[in-house]
């Protein structure tokens, strides 16, 4: 499961595993940051991360009732100056959807999306909090997978647990207060290879098998190699619908009992014979390389000699499509057709 890079791990701590606020965690469900944090002296967060750890370990958790309007700010401000509110507020769906429509017909690909909530994406990546830190002061909304899956759940809100210098308070946030961290963002790119766009229908009556692979290599501008002599003695009647066209291959070989490979310009092994595989997968782009990418925007113009600079989340983006996009149109794939082996 993908976790967020650790360069942001550094705010999202571990903390209590607590129910709405409602249930008081034992001190052994508390865990020490995913990155060692710099000394007290250098790391504002530290002295009061280490307290409030202290407190906890000592039971000095407070149940605070209903978030006060002004914690809720504090918290909501803290957030805001994150890297990663920051980097998806400016992912938002339909934004993603205009630049990915111009993209792809800049680019020849296809390109699929895939969205979340912000904080239903830090449930399903497995950090199921969003935290921040401001003045002293840790925050962490947190939610659990019964919390988020279960509507019968009393208030169906969240816990903000605030870790102050010398103790762990924890407030209930019930949900209409939670629209500023639900908001819908891309969290995904995909890249499709040409060998996995689909195919609405395909088919194909008393065809030699020859003729049904040129068609298909030819519908996904990859090469192919087969020994027509004993392809063309193989003839075919197939009919599919929606299957990529990889899929389509394998079917038409494993219906005559011969075998389809991918060699994807890797180099040989050390038999000397080519690295093929079985299938071609199509590369996507997450969430946290987006984040690191635009962290990292100005090494990376100046290293690539890019010759635009990348100003926002949606340029990381589209220059990490574009890499993809290019490397796919410099490699074609060879489909190789041959007898299964007995």
């Amino acid at each position: 499961m993908s976790t967020l890079p650790k360069s942001r791990q550094r705010n999202w701590i571990a903390v209590a595993c607590l129910l709405c606020g409602l249930v008081p965690a034992a001190p052994a469900c508390w865990a020490a940051e995913a990155e060692k944090p710099p000394a007290a002296a250098s790391n504002p967060t530290a002295a009061p991360a280490k307290a409030a750890a202290q407190a906890a370990a000592q039971g000095q958790i407070e149940d605070g009732g209903k978030v006060p309007p002004q914690v809720w700010e504090a918290f909501l401000k803290a957030f805001r100056e994150d890297d990663v509110y920051r980097v998806a507020s400016q992912l938002k769906v339909a934004d993603v959807k205009v630049a990915a429509e111009k993209w792809s017909k800049e680019l020849g690909v296809q390109i699929e999306t895939e969205s979340s909530t912000l904080l239903a994406y830090a449930l399903e990546i497995g950090v199921g909090s969003l935290c921040a830190h401001a003045e002293g002061t840790e925050y962490e909304l947190q939610v659990t997978q019964i919390l988020w899956a279960a509507p019968w759940v009393a208030g169906k809100g969240c816990s903000l647990t605030v870790l102050s210098a010398d103790k762990a308070t924890v407030y209930f946030v019930p949900a209409d207060k939670l629209a500023e961290v639900t908001f819908k963002f891309t969290h995904t790119v995909r890249v499709v290879h040409p060998l996995n766009r689909r195919l609405d229908e395909f088919s194909v009556q008393g065809e030699k098998l020859t003729n049904v692979l040129r068609t298909l290599a030819k519908e996904a501008g990859a090469d192919y190699s087969v020994r027509s002599d004993l392809s063309d003695q193989c003839l075919l009647t197939l009919s599919v619908r929606n299957r990529s066209i990889q899929d389509i291959l394998r079917v038409a070989a494993d219906s005559v009992g011969w075998r389809v490979e991918f060699f994807a310009g890797e180099a040989p092994d050390k038999s000397g014979k080519p690295d093929y595989m079985k299938s071609i997968v199509s590369p996507s782009i997450d969430f946290q390389t987006v984040l690191d990418t635009y962290a990292d925007r100005d090494g990376l113009v100046v290293i690539e000699g890019l010759e635009t600079t990348i100003a926002t989340p949606l340029d990381a983006m589209k220059y990490l499509v574009s890499r993809i996009a290019r490397e796919s149109h410099e490699l074609r794939p060879v489909l190789v057709m041959q007898k299964a082996e007995p």
